[in-house]
Order: structure tokens, then C-alpha cells, then sequence
């Protein structure tokens, strides 16, 4: 049995977290510059930043194809953004700003974790038996 859709997506992933890294190391160094190439820097870091999050997603969604526990992520990063926007439309009012900061933080950085590894698991497993 093998699992391609799961292989592609989880380099898919992989590619695309390397690409937030360097997003995020660019938007820390243009802080320090000044002037138009701080704009540019930023501009670049935040167009890098979601391509790398678009990356993510269908890695996610293809390796959702080969086993359930993707589906389980591909889940919470949805709510993760359901409530970002919900958080971005009441930014005023700091008590739904602050539960949709704990909704936001739990589904996308705690619990997306917790299937991954038992499916990372179970591919290993099952990739030891062959």
C-alpha cells in the first residue's frame, strides 16, 4: 500500500513552512532598515508568508486524501481561520478579540498536532512493513 497523496502532501508542507521561515526572517530584518525597501521588504515578506499558508493548506488537503488524521487538522486550521476574521472584525471589543486569540492559538498551534503525530505514526509503521 502505498501513499502518494500523503508523501506530495507532506512535502508540500514541509515546503511550505520553510517558505514562512524566510518570511519571517525578512520581516524581522525590515524593521531595521528605512524607507521605501523596508515597504518592499515587508510587502515581499507578507506576499511569501501566504503563499507559504495557501502551500500548507493543500498539502493538507492532499494528505487528507491517504489518512483521516490530516482531515482532523484541515479542520482546526479552518476554525483557526474562522477565528482570525471574526477576531479581525471585532477588533474594538477585547473580549471576543481575547477568545478568538485562545480559539485562534489552540486550534492552530495545540490541537492540529495532536492527529499529525499519530498519523505520522502509523505511516511509519506501515512504511516499516514493506
Amino acid at each position: 500500500m502505498k501513499f502518494q497523496n500523503a508523501a506530495t502532501g507532506v512535502k508540500r508542507i514541509f515546503t511550505a513552512e520553510i517558505l514562512k521561515l524566510i518570511a519571517n526572517a525578512n520581516s524581522q530584518g525590515g524593521t531595521i532598515a528605512a524607507g521605501v525597501g523596508t515597504v518592499l521588504l515587508i510587502a515581499a515578506a507578507s506576499i511569501l508568508a501566504l503563499i507559504g499558508g495557501i502551500m500548507a493548506l493543500v498539502g493538507i488537503i492532499n494528505a487528507s486524501k491517504d489518512e483521516g488524521a490530516f482531515k482532523t487538522a484541515l479542520i482546526l486550521i479552518i476554525i483557526s481561520l474562522i477565528a482570525a476574521v471574526v477576531g479581525g472584525i471585532f477588533y474594538q471589543n477585547a473580549t471576543v478579540q481575547s477568545i478568538c486569540q485562545i480559539v485562534q492559538n489552540l486550534s492552530s498551534r495545540v490541537l492540529p498536532t495532536l492527529p499529525l503525530r499519530s498519523a505520522t505514526m502509523k505511516l511509519q509503521s506501515r512504511a516499516r512493513a514493506f
